[in-house]
């Protein structure tokens, strides 16, 4: 990001690599048990998921299981809507975002788009 934040997405303990798709919206899909690990210069202490819209009765704003961990503490998904969800309550400058608990199943995370509010 042009602040320095870094997100690297990965395949984490799941069966399929987070993958990018470019169709009618860019979007970056993190599968079961993928992780997303932020790295910033400041402490961050919200970061939004916006997320594509559901198709066909499938929802695609992640796992309910799904949550942040900083420091060995969970911070679970805050689903706002079937296209925003939202992780919040913590403040660190480096974290690990898991989609799920297992290597398979779940509600696949299909981010269009990313918001991250810094701590004061």
């Amino acid at each position: 990001m042009s602040d320095g934040t870094k997100l690297a997405f990965a395949k984490g303990d799941g069966k399929s690599e987070p993958k990018v798709y470019v169709k009618t919206d860019t979007q970056i899909r993190v599968y079961a048990n993928n992780t997303i690990t932020v790295s910033a210069s400041k402490k961050i202490s919200k970061i939004e998921f916006i997320c594509s819209s559901p198709y066909n009765g499938t929802k695609y704003n992640g796992s309910d299981a799904a949550y942040v961990e900083v420091n060995g503490t969970k911070y679970t998904i805050n689903k706002v809507s079937d296209t925003d969800v939202t992780f919040s309550g913590f403040s660190a400058s480096e974290f690990v975002i898991n989609n799920f608990t297992s290597e398979s199943g779940g509600n696949q995370l299909r981010i269009t788009k990313i918001i991250i509010t810094y701590a004061k």
